[in-house]
């Protein structure tokens, strides 16, 4: 009979807490409605909720990730600084919505600061530009007399910057490997969705209330279109 001894007072090393990292998206209620709401009455002056904040910091998360996910490929960061009341809404490409921007770049960084974690930052490789992702560093991390670090300043982020630590980019979108599709077959979800219809037997994904529900089959031992599993030929 095979034993597992468990033994507490050994220590065999330190794990590193950003292994018990998070991830919010501007997806369904994840940022407005969830970390930010500003006609809240659970909300601060900031328009943080005050209720997730205080679960969240039982977690204590050793990074947070933002802005997504399928959300960052459209996500143009220049849209979401300044006053509040004068940024830009925008198509959101990615889950079919509009993205007011009242939650970006310094709303973030304030968040991760009053959390007490340490931003991660997604770049946008798709519909971005490495000038753009260039930008956005020298807006947060940028401690010279220089454009975006200026306008950082002028926002009333800190002289010396923010140092963020965690950059993440994925690889470039090409273009002209995608083929469109007619407006009557678009259904919420981006492109990564329509990549796991490719290569999943079965892939259902629905809004139920204030979810969102996806489920994915892989069929065992067989190719797609093939038998189907039993949880299948039992409806």
């Amino acid at each position: 009979m095979s034993q597992i001894a468990i033994t507490p007072a050994r220590s065999i090393g330190a794990i590193d807490r950003k292994l018990f990292g998070g991830f919010v998206e501007h997806l369904g209620h994840c940022i407005y409605g969830g970390l930010y709401e500003e006609d809240s009455s659970l909300a601060d002056e900031r328009g943080f909720r005050t209720d997730v904040l205080g679960l969240l910091r039982e977690l204590r998360p050793g990074v947070l990730r933002w802005p997504g996910g399928n959300f960052v490929s459209n996500y143009h960061w220049q849209d979401g600084i300044g006053p509040r009341d004068a940024r830009p809404r925008r198509p959101e490409l990615a889950w079919g919505g509009v993205e007011p921007n009242r939650f970006g770049t310094d709303e973030f960084l304030a968040y991760c600061a009053e959390l007490g974690t340490e931003p991660y930052i997604c770049l946008n490789m798709g519909t971005g530009t490495l000038a753009e992702a260039l930008e956005w560093v020298e807006y947060c991390n940028g401690a010279r007399d220089t454009s975006w670090a200026q306008r950082r300043r002028a926002n009333g982020r800190s002289e010396q910057g923010v140092e963020i630590l965690l950059f993440d980019c994925g690889p470039a979108v090409d273009t002209t490997k995608i083929q469109p599709r007619p407006l009557d077959e678009i259904r919420p979800g981006g492109l990564g969705l329509h990549i796991i219809r490719g290569s999943m037997d079965a892939v259902e994904y629905k809004r139920a209330g204030r979810m969102n529900r996806l489920r994915l089959v892989k069929y065992a031992g067989a190719s797609k279109g093939g038998s189907a599993c039993p949880e299948e030929k039992a409806k």
